[in-house]
């Protein structure tokens, strides 16, 4: 397609594009870029780089082969002749939880609650046992003991990363970096070599990207971490905080897939989640459902997806007994917030949020476990690498 482009078009019209060999010098044809002597610019995009973008708005779009005899009645993408074609139907997919997660936290109120009651740094579960263990804190505010809480659940995370690398920096990425804290925390200790942050929330990134620009080591994109534009074999750790169960378990294979495509060969996937117990009681059924998902994902379902994929040294760190803790905590502080008339939120907003972190609260003690999973890329199977359509 590029190929035909550079022949057919740019080669035929010098006195609109200039002159140009085929040379490096002028033509990068793995990237589709061309540049002429008259520094005329172009870049074609691939199919792959179209259902990127289309991932990031939630559209799940399959690339097929160019040569049909009619077109699919799917969604889908193809390379034909000089171009590339996205076929919709125009129908919104329903009740889909990445969707729901992205809408959830590029709301006004989502965002004033964050910063205003975790700190806009973090959004994760933190590490109340420990603060419990620390009298310094005894008398501490609530929003001071979540956000120390948040902390000393970092330091942990990045304990576990040295415990694998060692002082070695790492080139990392974020899958769902929310506000990027992480990364940057990672890279404040020297443990970053070059971070990239990933996340479908433009809120989300747009903080991140501000709060880091002091960091030339940082970027961010606002993509879907199923499908992202970092380079294959680019990365040595993947790292996430509880974003996974977003998408639920029937897409974590398609979460996993990236992080093995992005992983050089030995790299490590280290991340934290919520993820159902084993012996959960049926009214589990009312936390997943709030996030639009069908049902939770277990340790033993990420173990074997992971071993389908390919990862091995499979690890987890139970520290279920802060969920519950924690969402009581964020109630908590909510609650007295809005009291003292010291966060700006719609009262529906609150009352809903109110009414979540309560379930969370109650519920997770039965219904959840939380704590730090770590897997690394070994063995190629059949399943770790989609077959792509030929490019024409």
């Amino acid at each position: 397609m590029f190929a035909h482009g550079v022949m057919g078009y740019y080669r035929k019209n010098s006195d609109l594009c200039g002159t140009f060999d085929l040379t490096d010098d002028h033509v990068d044809w793995d990237a589709k870029k061309i540049e002429t002597r008259t520094s005329y610019k172009s870049e074609w995009p691939t199919s792959r780089d179209v259902a990127r973008w289309m991932a990031s708005l939630h559209i799940d779009v399959d690339i097929v082969e160019a040569e049909m005899e009619a077109t699919p009645e799917v969604d889908h993408i193809a390379e034909v002749g000089m171009g590339v074609y996205l076929w919709l139907k125009g129908v919104s997919p329903t009740n889909d939880p990445t969707g729901t997660a992205r809408d959830y936290y590029d709301n006004k109120d989502s965002q004033t609650f964050y910063k205003t009651v975790w700190g806009e740094n973090n959004t994760h579960v933190g590490r109340h046992d420990m603060i419990a263990q620390d009298p310094e804190f005894a008398n501490a505010d609530l929003c001071t003991k979540l956000r120390k809480a948040q902390e000393l659940q970092e330091e942990c995370f990045m304990e576990n990363v040295k415990a694998h690398f060692g002082g070695a920096k790492v080139r990392c990425m974020d899958m769902g970096c929310g506000y990027g804290g992480l990364l940057r925390n990672m890279s404040k200790n020297g443990m970053i070599w070059s971070g990239v942050g990933i996340d479908i929330s433009g809120e989300m990134i747009d903080a991140a990207t501000r709060l880091s620009k002091d960091d030339s080591a940082l970027t961010f994109y606002r993509e879907s971490y199923m499908n992202t534009s970092v380079p294959t074999d680019g990365i040595d750790l993947c790292i996430s905080t509880e974003s996974f169960l977003h998408v639920g378990p029937g897409r974590h294979e398609a979460v996993f897939r990236e992080a093995w495509r992005v992983l050089r060969p030995g790299g490590r996937l280290i991340f934290t989640d919520l993820i159902g117990s084993p012996s959960a009681p049926s009214e589990a059924k009312v936390l997943y459902e709030r996030i639009g998902l069908q049902s939770f994902q277990t340790v033993d379902g990420y173990f074997e997806t992971a071993e389908k994929l390919g990862f091995g040294e499979l690890s987890f760190e139970d520290h279920s007994a802060n969920v519950s803790t924690h969402y009581g905590m964020v109630l908590d502080a909510l609650e007295e917030l809005w009291e003292k008339k010291e966060i700006n939120i719609q009262e529906e907003s609150k009352d809903r949020m109110v009414d979540g972190l309560k379930k969370w609260r109650d519920l997770a003690p039965s219904c959840l476990q939380w704590g730090l999973i770590s897997m690394r890329k070994l063995e190629r199977t059949e399943y770790s690498v989609l077959e792509e359509a030929p490019s024409f």
